[in-house]
């Protein structure tokens, strides 16, 4: 790096610089390495595979698959209104549900997700009605607990815990929708048994069904 900053250059290309380090060097070296560039203030091309790196780290950022950028964003931007349905799976973890648009009025549709009995009512751009895609974030899912007594909320499923993991601040849970995997993070534990969750209509994305293969990515990990 010194080297690299001897002869202040006018662009400077990171590939990877951190890929070896443990994770707390790392952490460390990526606040280091930001404070070192704000004050040299030389643009910096950073290229990395780590999420983490990606979204702490840059001012801008390009998603790029196959050789196509598809969205050039913030890191706000790019994580909260993906461009399309490979960002919006290819940048942290998104549940990719199956639904089906059967009204579109204005700027809302009318959206049935497979598995959720009740259609929800979801802002949209520009969608019409047919088989579509649903992404949510697992921390904008609300787990309330089995059993309640309460009126379901809207957009409410029962379901079964299949697997859990504790992650020191948070807890994942893998649940399924009408046969299809979420991930849920809350930083409440629930016990085993019947649970119910809901999922928040204003923050719902809806993108067109893939016609290519190449634009969907893995969804949906398993804790």
């Amino acid at each position: 790096m010194a080297r690299a900053l001897a002869h202040p250059p006018d662009l400077l290309l990171l590939d990877e610089p951190f890929s070896n380090l443990d994770a707390k060097l790392r952490d460390r070296s990526r606040q280091w390495l930001k404070a070192l560039q704000a004050q040299v203030g030389v643009t910096t091309v950073f290229v990395t595979h780590d999420q983490d790196e990606a979204l702490s780290f840059s001012d801008r950022i390009a998603v790029m698959n196959h050789g196509r950028v598809h969205q050039v964003g913030t890191p706000q931007e790019i994580y909260e209104h993906p461009a399309d349905l490979f960002t919006a799976g290819f940048v942290g973890t998104a549940n990719i549900l199956p639904a089906t648009v059967t009204r579109a009025d204005g700027d809302h549709a009318q959206v049935h997700v497979d598995g959720i009995g009740e259609p929800l009512t979801v802002r949209h751009t520009g969608t019409r009605p047919g088989p579509v895609k649903i992404c949510v974030r697992p921390e904008d899912i609300t787990l309330h607990r089995g059993g309640t007594t309460d009126p379901p909320p809207p957009g409410a499923v029962t379901a079964k815990v299949e697997n859990r993991a504790y992650l020191g601040d948070h807890h994942r849970y893998l649940i399924r929708i009408g046969g299809t995997p979420v991930v849920v993070t809350t930083t409440r534990p629930v016990t085993d048994g019947e649970i119910v969750v809901s999922l928040p209509a204003d923050d719902l994305r809806i993108f067109p069904h893939p016609t290519d293969p190449t634009e969907e990515t893995p969804h949906a990990p398993v804790p």
